[in-house]
């Protein structure tokens, strides 16, 4: 076996056990930032940030903010060195914005750290990630 295929196949051995069962992560930021393509800037009262964030290595994710979520399953299309995930078009789950509240959503998380990348409409900020435990049933 020639030295090309051998590091496939070392490889698909690491990444096995991550594919046939997801991590999944909560995240929350510490600061709200808003950018447009003119600026960023953080949010003046950084009391109760009403964003939070739910993915898992798979792509599915669920990014809410204020009165509703983006929600969806990315397209995962990096896993080393960060886990990236993206999705065009993403339905806003309020009812009162229906094409004015899609947006494209892009994630990237670095396990190392455990800070994540967000970015969907004007919310473009880092959040802060933690694993959620697994019961002992899989569930």
């Amino acid at each position: 076996m020639n030295k090309t295929k051998m590091l496939v196949v070392a490889a698909s051995l690491v990444l096995l056990p991550g594919l046939l069962c997801a991590a999944e992560w909560e995240c929350e930021p510490d600061v709200e930032v808003q950018c447009t393509i003119k600026s960023c800037s953080v949010a003046e009262d950084q009391g109760i940030i009403p964003i939070g964030l739910s993915f898992d290595s798979h792509g599915t994710f669920s990014l809410c903010a204020y009165s509703g979520c983006w929600e969806g399953k990315g397209k995962v299309v990096s896993v080393l060195p960060f886990l990236v995930i993206k999705l065009r078009n993403v339905d806003w789950s309020d009812p009162s914005q229906r094409v004015e509240g899609r947006e494209d959503v892009l994630i990237a998380f670095d396990a190392k750290d455990h800070v994540v990348m967000v970015k969907a409409g004007s919310i473009s900020m880092p959040m802060r990630c933690e694993k959620v435990p697994r019961s002992k049933d899989g569930a």
